[in-house]
């Protein structure tokens, strides 16, 4: 039991790095750089 217990806290952990993760990675992409180069980053 306790060792499941720790097991989900660990993929709670890496799942929430994971998302923080994605959301800085937009957050420079779409603030570093201009319309045109995100647009082509996209598609």
């Amino acid at each position: 039991m306790n060792f499941s217990s720790s097991h989900i806290s660990m993929l709670e952990n890496s799942c929430w790095l994971t998302w923080a993760s994605i959301f800085l990675n937009i957050f420079f992409t779409s603030g570093c750089c201009d319309r045109e180069t995100k647009a082509r980053h996209w598609n």
